[in-house]
């Protein structure tokens, strides 16, 4: 009979060790405090031709609440006969990332979104990249690079090279670095 109390309340702790998670730590861990650096680096074949850098806070969660940077102009477009439109140009990155895993290691996700305007020069057809202050010609072209990249594995202090892209009107090569720092 004593074996069989003994059986059965060692069942019962088995059973309540199981429902309640005791010997699993569920506390979530801290958020982390992260600075992220993006650099969007222009080449012309090997010659490097701007550097945009963007630095921003990234907090790790485990819903991957997001980060967003807005940097750039609208420029007025005329569509019609005294009609305008506005096109947005410059810079737009969203930023989350993941706490550390067993390694140290941060998933982080980026959305990059990079706009140009290109306008014929004088007499010219060739397109060049338009800047403030310039007079814009009627037909503008508008370049973008886009992308989604994610789950970049990186290290306090890493850099990588998260894409390389070709501007099909000028023909540079577009560099995007990423390095992640942890906040102390």
């Amino acid at each position: 009979m004593n074996s069989r109390r003994l059986v059965g309340g060692f069942m019962g702790i088995l059973l309540l060790v199981g429902a309640t998670g005791l010997g699993e730590d569920k506390t979530p861990q801290p958020d982390v405090a992260l600075q992220v650096t993006v650099v969007f680096n222009e080449y012309d074949g090997a010659k490097k031709v701007a550097s945009l850098p963007y630095v921003m806070p990234c907090k790790t969660s485990r819903n991957y609440e997001r980060s967003q940077l807005r940097m750039g102009f609208r420029v007025p477009i005329e569509v019609k006969q005294d009609e305008i439109q506005f096109q947005d140009v410059g810079t737009h990155i969203d930023c989350s990332s993941m706490p550390p895993d067993e390694h140290g290691s941060f998933m982080v996700r980026l959305g990059v979104d990079h706009e140009t305007v290109y306008s014929p020069t004088g007499a010219s057809d060739t397109a060049a990249e338009w800047h403030p202050g310039e007079p814009l010609a009627s037909h503008p072209v508008f370049g973008e690079i886009t992308a989604s990249l994610q789950d970049l594995l990186l290290h306090d202090g890493q850099t990588v090279q998260a894409l390389a892209a070709t501007d099909p009107v000028s023909g540079h090569v577009w560099k995007v670095e990423v390095t992640l720092n942890v906040v102390k």
